[in-house]
């Protein structure tokens, strides 16, 4: 038995839900290519089990922010035996003195912000060049900051990169793969956000006539994330990222809805009641005692907590609102709110005050997904934050495993 197994929950991930997305988003961006973006573990789905189902689906670009998934990534699809041509790889987050030759030894593409970073690159690459008959150019995205402010070269700064990625392409140093960039209010739709958006659109532009000055012609151009597919197909170019959108959750529920654009949330987190027992009236619950039975109350114990990546301030009600899970009792399914401080480890149910519960010890319960009163949207609602830092911040430890398509029939 797999150690796996006696993990006290799971992350099913639908193949079928992600096909459906990958259907949506393909609707709205009907001619640009579509890199599917499995930063952050697969935004918590699991980076190998789900690149392996966006890759059958056709995608042929994976984009990691960080260099080491782009590295386990790399190894994954090599030992299913992937052609390197049959998935091209982008990471952008580059570090001080990092070990630039495996990104040729592992064939990635790597954004490059400044000529710092360019300089290294080159550096390794005029080493290599000496050395290896078989030496193949560094892949490199030049990144412009738009408005953004965080990665990417400004004004003059970009020019100068352009210029100097130029004369390192001349050299065989490097091939310029892509210029990119990334909008900071594309999920705005107000006229404020709308003017913004249009803004950074024309720095981009401004962005791609510097390299094609410099005789630059790169195979991509990519601004956009799912925001954009959806609502900004002036900053689709040749690619556009989509990250949360490809996972069935939409970048602005209050702009539209994942319903609305056909999205189909991929991810389920399942555990189950650990204890069932009747609490007296008056007794409280958990750290601080901030919820305390005014009546008997039935209650449920569920084995997950702030460790595994269940949001401690879901349980907060100065908020305004708790989350609230699924139990799958013999009965059907019944939603039942937290009660109580969520622990490191562990948090409570309300099962209600019913004189016979519902519930019983071993009931699974649906603690994110399925469900509307479950789902990724209201867990963020609960904790006045956006369903991205919900379902990201599931934590490792958590097993994962693609749902069988037989049983989603």
């Amino acid at each position: 038995m797999s150690k796996d197994s006696y993990f006290p929950g799971e992350v099913i991930v639908s193949p079928a839900a992600l096909a459906q997305n990958y259907k949506a988003l393909r609707s709205r961006v009907p001619q640009a290519q579509i890199m599917a973006v499995v930063k952050a573990n697969a935004y918590g789905h699991g980076l190998f089990p789900t690149s392996k189902v966006i890759l059958d689906l056709g995608i042929r670009w994976f984009g990691v922010s960080k260099f080491s998934e782009a590295l386990q990534l790399r190894d994954f699809f090599d030992k299913e035996g992937i052609p390197r041509d049959q998935a091209h790889i982008f990471t952008w987050i580059a570090e001080p003195n990092q070990p630039w030759e495996e990104a040729l030894d592992y064939d990635l593409s790597i954004s490059v912000s400044s000529t710092q970073v360019l300089d290294q690159v080159c550096e390794v690459a005029a080493n290599r060049k000496k050395t290896d008959p078989s030496f193949a150019p560094f892949k490199v995205h030049l990144k412009v900051d738009v408005g953004m402010s965080r990665a990417g070269a400004i004004g003059e700064s970009y020019e100068l990169l352009v210029a100097s990625a130029a004369v390192a392409e001349a050299e065989g140093l490097i091939v310029v793969e892509g210029i990119w960039s990334h909008l900071s209010c594309a999920d705005d739709l107000s006229e404020a956000g709308l003017a913004t958006t249009e803004k950074q659109i024309g720095r981009f532009e401004w962005a791609k006539s510097v390299a094609k000055k410099h005789g630059l012609a790169p195979s991509q151009y990519h601004l956009g994330a799912t925001a954009a597919a959806l609502w900004h197909p002036r900053a689709h170019n040749t690619l556009v990222r989509c990250g949360i959108g490809f996972y069935g959750l939409s970048p602005n529920p209050l702009t539209e809805s994942a319903e609305d654009i056909g999205l189909t949330p991929a991810l389920h987190l399942r555990s189950y009641l650990t204890l069932v027992k009747l609490l007296p009236a008056g007794e409280s619950i958990s750290y601080g005692g901030t919820w305390t039975a005014k009546e008997d109350h039935w209650i449920g114990l569920v084995p997950l907590g702030y460790a595994d990546g269940i949001p401690r301030l879901a349980s907060n009600p100065d908020l305004g609102e708790v989350a609230s899970v699924a139990v799958h009792t013999t009965e059907g399914v019944i939603e039942v709110p937290i009660v109580g401080r969520i622990c490191m480890d562990q948090f409570v149910v309300d099962l209600g005050t019913q004189p016979r519960c519902a519930a019983s010890f071993g009931d699974e319960v649906t603690v994110i997904g399925g469900e509307s009163f479950a789902s990724a949207d209201s867990w963020a609602r609960a904790c006045q934050t956006i369903n991205y830092e919900v379902i990201a911040g599931l934590s490792v430890s958590i097993p994962r495993r693609i749902e069988d398509s037989a049983k989603e029939q």
